[in-house]
């Protein structure tokens, strides 16, 4: 209840372009979250190109802390980027460590190499996890 409640109160000021709020202390991946809300609120065309909700398990903080985020990239909803539990269910789900996350982000960690290594677990929708790239925007590529 205590983190549903924080989730829905992040969601509300999280929209994108605001401050993300609740965000845990030491969490490398914040930037990457940031970096998802500014394309967000720069890149109007963004959410029709994605297209769907992603809920992120980011494990591996400071002292061995576990995070969620929530990002909704749809073009039938605001977008956002919230900490916390989603209030509805997200169409895709990503579990990954803040350091593969980070290095996923910078290009330095292939997905498709994540993925099958076990570095970062998805359910639901699969083919939306290819986007996250768009999200994240335009970095270098991986060659792995």
């Amino acid at each position: 209840p205590a983190a549903a409640g924080a989730g829905a109160a992040a969601g509300a000021a999280g929209r994108a372009g605001d401050a993300i709020v609740g965000t845990p202390p030491g969490f490398e991946s914040d930037a990457v979250f940031a970096r998802m809300a500014a394309n967000l609120r720069t890149q109007p065309r963004l959410p029709a190109k994605v297209e769907g909700s992603f809920g992120f398990t980011v494990t591996g903080g400071p002292g061995g802390a576990v995070a969620e985020w929530w990002v909704v990239a749809r073009s039938d909803a605001a977008p956002r980027v919230a900490v916390g539990k989603p209030a509805t269910k997200p169409d895709c789900l990503v579990t990954i460590s803040d350091a593969h996350l980070v290095a996923l982000a910078a290009g330095k960690l292939n997905g498709m190499s994540a993925y099958l290594s076990g570095k970062m677990k998805l359910k639901g929708d699969m083919r939306l996890a290819q986007k996250l790239a768009a999200l994240v925007g335009a970095g270098p590529r991986s060659k792995l």
